[in-house]
């Protein structure tokens, strides 16, 4: 059984989080003390100002000695049984997921708790040797998670301008899909900024740079087109959203470069470089909308709405990965059966081709394959057919229908064959 069980800023008050916190130098040592205990099996401690967890592998009867542990350790005692939550089975992992995902932060989003449970996890596998097969997936699949939901959502941009940009762009583009969208720079801004603008559907998307492989670099991982800051006054002439993002010292983007436009054709221009990449004429056109960093940084800020939409997209990604861990989990339990089987086959195998190449000594090739085929098919076949035959007659349908399943049969197959050669 997978359980946890702590406390955290959502069940007791800094000062006695304080008392339960444990040095990182004692955890190894007190690891070790732990598995000393009848029924755990692994353990990993995470620490961090907000919380205190212990997970482990244990049996059922063990979730006491875990409470009483920590509160051994904590020098709190039974006082700390109030504040202690415990989870089992998938709500201990569904825990650890949410918790890898920044979704049970202070902070929602926040990113040091990964590093956090990264540390957790080495010292109990490295320091201590007390993580074996259950928790080392367990983990994987968190830091997993953790990892697809920097790249694949939101939540790590709440506090982000270009997914603010992102959703900006988003709100004011009449058809994102028939939109030009024009990036300049290949930077992480950039870069993140393009992802979020593919994730909100937009259709042509142009990276400009002054060095043009690292543009390439950057619209090939986008499916972008790319070019160098040469052609950025042919693709200002037909964007419908220009954003920027570059380590220039002066304005790359100047009223001068947007000539060739129709006067009062609508343009986003996005200026998400300190210092300036657009000069400030540039929102003075006719039809021309100039957003800076300031203003964005105001979107973040103040949308409480983005922050519940990233939340909620997050947590369906923790389902995801639950589903994941739960097969990954049920699938390990086979293995011990599989390799014993597979074994058992190649046994089977082996002292059967030692017959087979006594005979073809002896009376040739193909009466050495006939044995062969027949044998093996013989041999491989009878304890399951003796055991079918047993199901048969203790009217046993499960393990009938189960075996139908398991070899793919279908239902007339075989319904005239003689088995009492088997």
């Amino acid at each position: 059984m997978l359980l946890v069980a702590g406390v955290s800023h959502k069940t007791a008050p800094l000062d006695l989080r304080a008392r339960v916190a444990i040095a990182p130098e004692r955890v190894p040592e007190l690891l070790d003390d732990l598995l000393e205990n009848e029924g755990i099996d692994e353990a990993v401690l995470l620490v961090t100002c907000n919380r205190t967890e212990l997970y482990a592998s244990a049996a059922p009867q063990a979730k006491p000695i875990l409470m009483r542990w920590l509160g051994r350790v904590s020098g709190l005692g039974q006082a700390l049984d109030t504040h202690l939550y415990v989870h089992q089975d998938a709500e201990a992992a569904r825990h650890l997921f949410r918790v890898s995902a920044g979704l049970d932060s202070l902070v929602l989003g926040e990113t040091q708790i990964l590093g956090q449970i990264k540390g957790a996890y080495r010292q109990a596998h490295r320091e201590a040797a007390t993580v074996g097969p259950e928790l080392h997936q367990l983990f994987q699949h968190a830091l997993g998670l953790a990892k697809n939901l920097r790249t694949d959502t939101a939540l790590d941009s709440l506090r982000s301008l270009p997914y603010a940009a992102a959703k900006l762009a988003r709100s004011r583009l009449a058809d994102p899909a028939a939109s030009n969208v024009v990036l300049v720079g290949a930077g992480n801004t950039i870069d993140t900024l393009a992802f979020h603008l593919r994730k909100q559907g937009v259709g042509r998307l142009t990276i400009l740079n002054r060095s043009r492989p690292a543009a390439d670099t950057l619209a090939s991982r986008h499916d972008a087109d790319a070019d160098t800051l040469d052609g950025l006054p042919a693709a200002l002439a037909t964007a419908d959203l220009v954003a920027s993002a570059t380590t220039s010292d002066q304005a790359l983007i100047t009223p001068d470069q947007l000539s060739a436009r129709p006067s009062g054709q609508a343009l986003l221009v996005m200026d998400l470089a300190v210092p300036r990449d657009v000069a400030p004429e540039v929102g003075m056109l006719p039809g021309i909308e100039l957003v800076t960093v300031d203003d964005l940084a105001a979107v973040v800020n103040t949308s409480a709405e983005m922050r519940f939409a990233a939340a909620a997209e997050a947590e369906q990604t923790v389902e995801a990965a639950l589903a994941g861990w739960r097969k990954t989990r049920r699938i390990r339990t086979a293995v011990p059966t599989i390799c014993a089987l597979r074994a058992e086959a190649a046994h089977t195998r082996r002292h059967t081709l030692v017959e087979a190449r006594r005979i073809a000594a002896s009376r040739g090739t193909e009466a050495a394959l006939d044995y062969l085929a027949t044998t093996l098919t013989n041999r491989l076949m009878h304890a399951p057919t003796v055991r079918l035959r047993d199901a048969a007659a203790a009217d046993d349908a499960e393990l009938l229908a189960a075996a139908r399943e398991l070899f793919d049969l279908d239902d007339d197959a075989g319904a005239q064959g003689d088995i009492e050669a088997a």
